[in-house]
């Protein structure tokens, strides 16, 4: 007799841990995800290595803010990119000849191309309904927006919720701005 109740204890704890790893999966892997820096476009905010996690889902029901940092696919080689929206739906867009990128007239940063990356032509634009605007926080050293135009919501992989490795340097990313 006691080794029925055993089994009956073994199996309400495989059914327990079974259920448990299910929804770590969910969590990790649907509704969060890890992700992992590449390159230093977003130093001094994030550095090359520095691991993240990612809010996959929740961002679709909310509006993203400028100066929230993201993660989205490039639309000039489809590789992840951890960017700060620099410009959001209805702001007005401008880039200068002289490196000078501004945000409904006020001058937001100022860069050189001394990486050789390719920029569009100096000009005006005004942020279609879903359309977003993304730079790396190191201007010189970043595939961004000025590179491929403004993207969409759809290509927006999801908002970086905080670093939590490495430990010493764990905080909400978002709260790092320059």
């Amino acid at each position: 007799m006691a080794a029925k109740g055993f089994v009956k204890y073994l199996l309400r704890t495989a059914g327990v841990v079974a259920l448990s790893l299910f929804m770590a999966f969910l969590l990790l892997h649907v509704l969060f995800q890890p992700f992992q820096v590449s390159g230093r476009s977003m130093y001094p905010a994030l550095n090359e290595r520095d691991c993240l996690l990612v809010d996959r889902v929740a961002f679709h029901f909310s509006s993203l803010q400028r100066g929230d940092i993201v993660i989205l696919r490039s639309p000039l080689n489809a590789r992840y990119l951890v960017k700060r929206l620099a410009a959001v739906p209805g702001d007005v867009v401008e880039t200068g000849a002289d490196g000078t990128f501004k945000v409904n007239g006020q001058v937001v940063a100022t860069a050189t191309d001394d990486a050789g990356l390719p920029r569009q032509a100096p000009g005006k634009v005004r942020l279609a309904k879903g359309d977003y605007f993304c730079l790396g926080d190191n201007l010189p050293a970043s595939e961004d927006s000025r590179a491929f135009g403004p993207v969409t919501s759809k290509e927006i992989y999801g908002r970086v919720l905080f670093r939590y490795y490495p430990f010493q340097a764990i905080a909400n990313a978002q709260e790092r701005r320059p």
